[in-house]
């Protein structure tokens, strides 16, 4: 029997924000688009090949779409489905880098991932000694990487909210004043803080304000 109820376990957790590596085609795209947010909602790798589930912010998605199917990493983009604000794409490539090094760290990997920039934010949940085995191994690699936070979780709070991303902008948002009554700051205010384009703060809190409501209907 256990010695305590399963509700009272703890579960490790980290997230780390890492700097895509170069010449992958993430890495050159996004950076060559610093206004898009990438968002990887799944994704699997076999020994030589890794496929992801890929939704960009973007209307007109032609120029991006080519840039992704050039790039020398990719081995099949193709759209899967779209709407007037964004495109979900399948993405093969023979060299899913960070996605190994998970694996074999024994690593999985919360998703969704969103990446601007260059830059992601990951969400990890393993035992300690993998987790650091896991950085250990970036260090090896070159890949330049912080650790936000280790700490440990309770079952309950399992499934955030919100993403890393998403809880930074809100507490910007928040601070700032731009949910005051009245307003006393701008969104022109809040993406200044944050270093974003006026149409990449607006659209990250729509999608946060979203998933806060949704959290709230289905909680009540």
């Amino acid at each position: 029997m256990f010695a305590h109820p399963i509700s009272t376990v703890t579960v490790p957790e980290a997230e780390i924000t890492i700097q895509t590596p170069e010449n992958t085609w993430i890495d050159d795209v996004s950076r060559g688009h610093p206004e898009l947010t990438f968002t990887v909602n799944s994704a699997v790798a076999t020994e030589t090949e890794g496929t992801a589930v890929v939704e960009i912010d973007i209307r007109e998605y032609d120029d991006v779409l080519q840039e992704i199917r050039d790039h020398s990493t990719i081995s099949y983009a193709e759209v899967i489905a779209e709407t007037e604000k964004e495109v979900l794409l399948q993405i093969d490539t023979p060299e899913p880098v960070l996605l190994h090094q998970a694996q074999e760290a024994g690593v999985p990997v919360e998703m969704p991932v969103e990446i601007q920039d260059g830059e992601g934010t990951w969400r990890l949940r393993a035992s300690r000694e993998r987790l650091s085995n896991l950085t250990s191994a970036f260090a090896a690699m070159g890949v330049e990487h912080t650790v936000d936070y280790v700490g440990d979780v309770e079952p309950e709070d399992d499934e955030e909210v919100l993403t890393e991303r998403q809880r930074h902008l809100v507490k910007t948002a928040l601070k700032t004043g731009y949910y005051d009554t009245p307003r006393t700051a701008t969104l022109e205010d809040v993406a200044g803080e944050m270093d974003l384009a006026k149409s990449t703060c607006s659209e990250i809190l729509h999608r946060a304000e979203g998933k806060v409501l949704e959290w709230y209907v289905r909680d009540s």
